[in-house]
């Protein structure tokens, strides 16, 4: 019988790097597992070698509300820069010293295993959850979250369900997640000899434009808002104004409640012990009852740009990769209304093709989900503080994928720290392994 730590160091062997993605190679290896323990398995293709697997194992009330566990099975490449930085072959899945090394340990193939284990346990023990218990492997999460959307309307989920995210927390409790949205915006020039001064140069002009993002205040109040967003007010104005630009919406968008003010409290750093060191950057969480924690201030900020073909040509075209991360309560289309305006402000024609809208979102603090999280964290004696998540995950997608049922109540809890994704030496206790096991366990027939 495989053990979680086996489970997710087989799982870390797989170079599911994304891109290409390659998420078949996780679950031809998860799907028979989860068959012969009488989970049905559902595989849904989304790209060549790429797909999303859903397991069900059924509850003792198919009518009840189901519990969904999600995780991805793509990782972040390895560069040969970053490489060099490492103390062990990236994808050897090798334990030394309490912990599991390598690519996407963390992130998330320990969250991954620990909720495979938990559910292939389960199923074992001849033991019925009084609901169903819903699993959902996807593909593409680090990037454009092809594998969620893919089975957002998918049979298997068209129906009442919470979802736990098992993404890393460092084992701590988020009840929150923030948002994020971000655009190619394409600034044009005039293709002209290097030596002709007086061409217009897009690459000047983008950075004129990169400095009117840097003074724009996002924790100011939104444009296009107008009353309160606990009453359920609506925006006013139109979503994109386009007066200097084209603007290209995302046809993949979900996003459809109003969001709001952005403005929020700011916690004290934690206090006490929890399973992996913290660093501040995965989960921003203070004392029991704060006022709405936002896990920082909205920021936005270039992360990419292209122009020029030669050294001595005047190019046509500059194009920037601009990110935006919101508080939980900050609508993402208040960033392409903000931009819009410094566009017309500054009197700049520019084509935003925005990329992805991804809503943030709160749980209220009476959800039956919190409630059974926090049992169970304090079964296992940790600590039972909760907190917003600072990255985006398939539960912004999940959480709206059922049709005409709502919302979904979400919740984000699993191994590792999110400090350690994406970079050198990344590795989890395997400690947090197994107590991620029992939590998720316990959530499972709680």
């Amino acid at each position: 019988m495989i053990n979680v730590a086996s489970l997710a160091a087989q799982l870390v062997q797989l170079p599911t790097v994304n891109p290409p993605g390659r998420e078949r190679l996780a679950s031809d290896l998860l799907a028979p597992l989860l068959a012969d323990a009488g989970l049905q398995v559902t595989r849904v293709g989304v790209d060549g070698d790429r797909e999303t697997l859903i397991a069900v194992l059924p509850g003792a009330d198919p009518a009840a509300r189901a519990r969904i566990f999600t995780g991805h099975l793509d990782v972040v490449p390895v560069p040969d820069a970053e490489r060099l930085r490492w103390a062990s072959e990236p994808f050897s899945g090798e334990v030394r010293d309490g912990r599991l090394h390598g690519r996407g340990s963390a992130d998330m193939k320990g969250g991954v295993s620990a909720f495979v284990c938990a559910a292939l346990d389960l199923a074992r023990s001849g033991r019925t959850p009084p609901a169903d218990v819903i699993l959902v492997l996807t593909a593409d999460e680090e990037d454009l979250m092809l594998g969620s959307k893919a089975v957002a309307g998918h049979p298997l989920l068209d129906r009442d369900a919470d979802v736990v995210v098992c993404e890393p927390t460092s084992l701590r409790l988020c009840t929150a997640g923030r948002g994020r949205t971000w655009a190619r915006i394409t600034l044009s020039g005039t293709t002209a000899h290097g030596s002709d001064a007086s061409a217009p140069n897009p690459i000047q002009t983008a950075a004129r434009l990169i400095d009117a993002l840097a003074a724009e205040d996002l924790t100011a109040s939104p444009l296009g808002w107008t009353g309160s967003p606990e009453r359920g007010d609506q925006k006013a104005g139109t979503p994109h104004p386009t007066d200097r630009g084209t603007v290209t919406a995302d046809p993949n968008d979900l996003s459809a409640e109003p969001s709001g003010n952005p403005e929020g409290q700011a916690l004290r750093p934690p206090s006490g012990t929890r399973p992996e060191s913290a660093t501040g950057t995965a989960v921003s969480t203070g004392e029991p009852g704060a006022h709405r924690p936002t896990g920082g201030p909205s920021f936005w900020r270039p992360l990419a740009i292209a122009a020029g073909a030669e050294p001595c040509v005047v190019p046509d075209s500059c194009t920037l990769t601009v990110d935006a991360r919101l508080t939980p309560d900050h609508d993402p289309d208040d960033v392409w209304r903000r931009l819009s305006a410094i566009l017309d402000r500054l009197a700049l024609a520019a084509d935003v093709d925005i990329v992805d809208r991804r809503e943030g979102w709160r749980t209220p603090p009476t959800s039956r989900l919190i409630s059974d999280a926090l049992s169970a964290l304090d079964a296992e004696g940790l600590d039972p503080r909760t907190g917003v998540f600072a990255g985006t995950t398939d539960g912004t997608v999940l959480r709206r994928a059922g049709r005409g049922h709502g919302v979904r109540d979400v919740i984000i809890l699993g191994p590792g720290d999110l400090a350690a994704a994406h970079a050198a030496n990344e590795s989890v206790a395997l400690a947090d392994l197994a107590a991620a096991q029992r939590l998720y366990a316990r959530l499972m027939v709680g």
